[in-house]
């Protein structure tokens, strides 16, 4: 049985593209997706590339349930007594940190044990905005979910945050299925009305993208926030490593689409030129375990066109 649930409507722009791709990668590979429908839904996110010099931007979502939660937190808190008991927080930018990169594979092993989905949306700077008209427009038409002088790149970025958070619900969600969602503090969720509005332009796309009429609730929240779990930075810290690694090799990554269609590519991790984002990539790749790592990616082709097509980082795998 297929566990992604496609976008139809063909208008959905970027989203259509993105979630087709998906469609023929669990249509090919069956079993890979991981069902994460039973109970309330958990999403973390987390983001990388959001600067002059990278050529692709990286949007990281996990997906996984809240019983699935409740038991990663046990083997979390395992980790932390043993690992890092003086709180010191992982993420990829801080990897210099020694005590921090002794951690980082016995932390992967803990975050891999976590069953669900964990899904990379590597996307070209040469795509172009995900709107597809001026920034201007956009906010016009969504003027209850940007607060006034939001700057033009910030549009954007939750425009994609947005986008992309909508194709993940209806693909993996039932509509009946309540959802928890926590993301990094960054610039588009700094302020209260950043954050409704972004949560409110999920919503708006969630509807389009899927015509739900009664669907459950959404909660939404940020490390940031004072009430926010003690756990709450480790379960970021998964896509913010994912996100960083696959930002950091996006020049030396195989483009994976040909022609009119996505196509499979099983991603070689020993040509990368960062050495630590290799070494986490190739540790990914060395076999398959319960946190399915996907990665999609959003480029140009040859006749300018823009296409999304899947890879995934696991040897060994057959499709049917």
């Amino acid at each position: 049985m297929p566990i992604w649930k496609r976008i139809e409507d063909t208008d959905s722009g970027f989203a259509y593209s993105l979630s087709d791709a998906m469609s023929l990668l669990d249509w090919r590979f069956p079993g890979f997706l991981q069902p994460v429908t039973n109970g309330r839904m958990i999403v973390a996110s987390d983001y990388s590339g959001q600067h002059r010099r990278a050529s692709h931007e990286a949007y990281t979502f996990l997906i996984t349930t809240e019983s699935e939660l409740e038991r990663w937190i046990v083997e979390r808190d395992r980790f932390r007594k043993q690992w890092l008991p003086d709180g010191r927080r992982l993420s990829f930018k801080e990897l210099r940190d020694g005590m921090k990169w002794r951690a980082i594979f016995p932390f992967l092993e803990v975050a891999f044990g976590l069953r669900g989905n964990l899904v990379t949306v590597l996307i070209d700077r040469k795509v172009g905005s995900f709107f597809g008209g001026s920034t201007k427009e956009m906010v016009e038409i969504y003027s209850d979910c940007f607060p006034n002088e939001t700057p033009n790149g910030t549009v954007e970025k939750m425009v994609r945050l947005a986008t992309i958070k909508a194709m993940l619900l209806v693909g993996f969600r039932r509509e009946t299925q309540p959802s928890w969602w926590i993301s990094d503090n960054d610039e588009t969720l700094d302020t209260y009305d950043k954050r409704e509005g972004l949560a409110r332009l999920a919503a708006y796309f969630t509807y389009g993208f899927s015509k739900w009429k009664q669907p459950a609730e959404v909660s939404f929240g940020t490390t940031g926030f004072e009430s926010a779990p003690t756990w709450a930075e480790d379960l970021v810290a998964i896509p913010d490593l994912l996100s960083g690694t696959l930002s950091a090799l996006s020049n030396v990554l195989p483009k994976s689409f040909g022609g009119q269609e996505a196509s499979t590519r099983v991603v070689s991790s020993n040509s990368a030129e960062n050495d630590r984002a290799r070494q986490i990539l190739t540790w990914v790749g060395e076999k398959e375990r319960p946190l399915r790592n996907i990665l999609l990616r959003m480029e140009r082709n040859d006749s300018d066109e823009v296409r999304a097509s899947y890879q995934f980082i696991v040897r060994n795998i057959r499709s049917q």
